[in-house]
């Protein structure tokens, strides 16, 4: 499954709260930045990192740090 439909498909089985925010886990964010590939990946990632942080939802920097090495390496 390509990551961008991945991540549709994690925001479709998440439910909000009465304040509209979304509870993402940790643990998928950083799945996604595994299971990233290409460059098109890259900007799901960045988009994606933009929704967890939309929704009130914190990425440890450690997980920042990967994400930024695989950027390096898809190049």
């Amino acid at each position: 499954m390509p990551l961008g439909e991945y991540f549709e498909d994690l925001m479709k089985r998440r439910l909000a709260n009465a304040s509209g925010y979304i509870n993402l886990p940790k643990a998928n964010f950083e799945a996604m930045v595994q299971r990233a590939k290409t460059k098109e990946d890259l900007t799901v990632l960045k988009d994606a990192y933009c929704n967890f942080l939309g929704h009130r939802n914190l990425v440890p920097q450690k997980t920042l740090d990967k994400m930024m090495l695989k950027a390096l390496e898809i190049g």
